[in-house]
């Protein structure tokens, strides 16, 4: 478990490196701390768009979450998932059985 990412070089190079197809407008800068619920790079893949790099917010609402809890702070208790639990507990299973998933771009963890 992880409770902080950075990425702390510029990821210009990963457009060439992972094959990206599309590139979304984006303020790129590194990051030496981020927090859950920050913005950071992501891949994301379907047959149709190809690679896309993005920033995306750091955490999962999960599918069953009411209106009201989407624009609470849901995503900060549903960041991090176990691999021992990922396809049982009620906030990552479906999204784990349906094959969504995506690549955060960073360099290191802690």
């Amino acid at each position: 478990m992880c409770g902080r990412a950075s990425r702390t070089n510029d990821v210009s190079e990963l457009t060439q490196d992972l094959r990206i197809d599309r590139n979304k407008p984006a303020d790129y800068r590194p990051r030496w701390n981020a927090a859950p619920t920050s913005d950071l790079p992501v891949v994301t893949s379907s047959p149709d768009r190809g690679r896309t790099l993005e920033l995306m917010r750091w955490g999962l609402i999960p599918s069953w979450a009411k209106e009201w809890a989407k624009n609470s702070n849901i995503a900060r208790s549903t960041f991090n998932a176990r691999a021992e639990g990922i396809d049982s507990k009620p906030a990552f299973r479906n999204a784990w059985k349906a094959g969504r998933r995506c690549l955060v771009v960073a360099n290191g963890y802690y």
